[in-house]
């Protein structure tokens, strides 16, 4: 009797993981298949939704906009889809292109704020830190002296000069070239945008690596400096 109530008592577990599991695999799989798809395919909210995920897990602005970016070319290439598939241009094709070419601009105009966030966010100026009261105290035979610590002076020598071009030249370039892909969108030269977009990604992630770039290389010049005196 144990013996039987334990099972009766395991089974459901394991009927409702493996439930879990199963629609788990589903799902993935089907995020997965969605990606080729376009308007008017089964699996299409499957992407649009998976690309709100996305967003809604990302926290820094670049990213963010790196998605978008990539988000924006996915309504131009549908919209290649379409067409090539329409032949005779239906009215059902013409409605779902005037769809996507109004989420394509949707897509334009987040970019453009996030931009515009990451360049107003690079040309503040960083707070000082705080400075850290510190005394060396010292006793002689008659009285107690407190000076204040004397600071070590770190001079980085033999430091190779970085040409970094900065995080809000970066930013504006990447406007520029979006306004180019924006103005390929109108004359419907989508293959032309696509491109565009992707030379838009470039230019945000090259300021990242860049400005990483330069970091490592002071913290590394400062850290030999330090070491060799």
């Amino acid at each position: 009797m144990p013996g039987k109530i334990f099972s009766d008592m395991v089974k459901p577990v394991w009927v409702t993981s493996l439930a879990c599991i199963l629609i788990l695999v589903v799902g993935i799989g089907g995020v997965y298949g969605s990606k080729n798809s376009k308007p008017g395919d089964s699996l299409y909210i499957a992407k649009i939704i998976s690309e709100k995920a996305q967003l809604a897990m990302t926290f820094d602005e670049k990213s963010k906009a790196t998605l978008s970016v990539g988000f924006a070319a996915n309504r131009a290439k549908e919209i290649t889809q379409v067409l090539e598939e329409a032949k005779g241009a239906g009215a059902e094709n013409n409605e779902k292109v005037e769809q996507l070419s109004q989420d394509f601009k949707n897509e334009i105009k987040q970019i453009k704020t996030r931009l515009t966030a990451i360049k107003t966010k690079s040309n503040q100026p960083k707070e000082d830190e705080p400075e850290v009261f510190g005394a060396n105290l010292g006793k002689n035979d008659q009285r107690m002296e407190i000076a204040e610590p004397v600071k070590p002076e770190i001079k980085v020598e033999n430091q190779v000069p970085v040409n970094v071009t900065s995080t809000a030249e970066k930013t504006g370039e990447a406007g520029k070239i979006l306004e180019e892909a924006e103005k390929l969108f109108d004359e419907k030269n989508y293959n032309g945008t696509i491109d565009k977009l992707e030379e838009v990604n470039k230019v945000i992630n090259q300021s990242s690596e860049d400005a990483a770039g330069q970091v490592k290389g002071v913290s590394e010049a400062a850290s030999s400096t330090i070491n060799a005196n």
